[in-house]
């Protein structure tokens, strides 16, 4: 197994990542649209309005997504960016979040707009409407969903950027999107999601200081204990030199004094449960170092596997409530 070469100082203390290091990783980023976007009524219940809604993230580039609005909203309030899980499912992105597809647990936007939030429900680039036409994915096996996965982390590597870089980019025009709504407070933004979705999040909140509190549900653990395990993950994790650095926990560190709630299930079989705990000792520390040990909140569900359903969303929204 490889092993990098960590820098140190002369005491031989490990020299961490900061955040220059990690843009650096990132590579270059993709020039974000600045163009309007546009929005229409889908359906209307007595507890939510569901709206279509269409931007740009590069120029040329639309993007449709799910705009949830709490009904009788009458002034501006609390509004979250949610970002859906992978799942090796690329024919459903912001689809299951806002309970348009059939896994009732994952409906956390709709569970969100409930508590009277905003929330706004983008694909995350090669999902859902972000894929290759049928046509192409048929004919093409190279562009075929999960090999699209590839291809598209290969295309931005090669180009000296990642995919990583490119979802963030696209997450912040969609804070941009949100932001602009009349029925949010862009002083009042949170971004939460699952998975795929809460490493997603993580990175948002990390990279966009609007974002004001993130959920991050079975999002992450230090990378070296997956390598080291053999667990593969989604293409967006990887980045060039990322372990030469330091690993996910300085990541979550960085994002200190800023609210951040960590939910996980024990028994998630692709994120293990003591490398995620080394990630929130560590956060816990340096919280702890800053003087806002209530800014960091953690959970580990004993009998949840790698799930985002009712009780962990619970305690994500009562988070929310707290900060936003």
């Amino acid at each position: 197994m490889f092993t990098p070469n960590l820098k140190q100082r002369s005491n031989g203390e490990v020299i961490v990542m900061n955040r220059e290091d990690v843009l650096t990783m990132l590579g270059q980023f993709p020039t974000v649209s600045k163009q309007r976007y546009s929005r229409v009524l889908e359906e209307r219940t007595a507890e939510w309005s569901r709206y279509k809604i269409w931007y740009e993230t590069e120029p040329g580039e639309e993007v449709l997504a799910w705009l949830l609005v709490p009904s009788g909203r009458k002034n501006s309030g609390p509004a979250v960016v949610a970002c859906h899980q992978h799942g090796d499912e690329y024919f459903v992105g912001k689809a299951e979040p806002i309970g348009l597809y059939a896994q009732a647990a994952n409906t956390f936007a709709l569970t969100l707009c409930r508590a009277g939030y905003v929330v706004l429900c983008p694909d995350m680039l090669g999902f859902e409407d972000r894929r290759p036409p049928e046509l192409v994915r048929k004919s093409v096996p190279g562009l075929a969903d999960g090999q699209y996965e590839r291809h598209l982390f290969m295309e931005y590597l090669l180009h000296g950027s990642t995919l990583q870089a490119k979802y963030i980019a696209d997450l912040t025009r969609a804070v941009d999107v949100l932001a602009a709504q009349p029925e949010t407070d862009p002083n009042r933004i949170g971004a939460v999601g699952h998975s795929l979705g809460g490493q997603e999040a993580l990175w948002l909140f990390w990279y966009d200081l609007r974002v004001r509190a993130l959920v991050t549900s079975c999002g992450f653990c230090n990378i070296k204990d997956l390598q080291q395990r053999g667990i593969n993950h989604n293409y967006a994790m990887y980045l060039p030199g990322f372990l030469n650095k330091g690993d996910m926990q300085d990541i979550v560190t960085m994002l200190c004094p800023r609210p951040v709630c960590v939910c996980h299930g024990a028994q998630d079989p692709i994120y293990p449960v003591d490398s995620v705990q080394q990630v929130i000792d560590r956060a816990e520390q340096v919280y702890r170092d800053a003087g806002c040990t209530d800014h960091f909140q953690s959970a580990i569900f004993p009998n949840a596997g790698h799930v985002f359903e009712e009780e962990q969303q619970k305690y994500a929204i009562d988070f929310l409530n707290k900060w936003l």
